[in-house]
């Protein structure tokens, strides 16, 4: 969180706004109210403490999903579940890829 007497910046705040409630429901789903609470408080706290770096990142929603999952992983004793591996067309996703060569069609 911001240091004491300092507020967020408004980036922050508004990042909060748009996704705490699906965070904090999401939590819920797996570990009692209180515990989801907590979780998505430290999960918060953890990104307005590295936010410059966090909002460097080509994906910052993806990495407050990353760390919740994983420290609601860590909460629940469950392993992640798998993730699709992604195409080779895909896989890089340099400036190119995904705007030269459209995915395959599912099976």
């Amino acid at each position: 969180m911001p240091e004491p007497g300092k507020s967020a910046p408004p980036a922050f705040c508004a990042f909060c706004s748009l996704l705490q409630a699906g965070c904090q429901a999401y939590a819920a789903l797996h570990v009692d109210p209180t515990t989801a609470e907590n979780l998505v408080a430290d999960t918060f706290g953890h990104l307005a403490t590295h936010w410059p770096t966090v909002v460097a990142r080509p994906n910052p929603t993806s990495h407050a999903w990353q760390f919740l999952t994983a420290r609601l992983t860590i909460l629940t004793n469950q392993r992640p579940a798998p993730q699709p591996r992604p195409s080779r067309t895909t896989a890089s996703c340099s400036t190119t890829c995904c705007t030269t060569r459209p995915p395959p069609p599912p099976p």
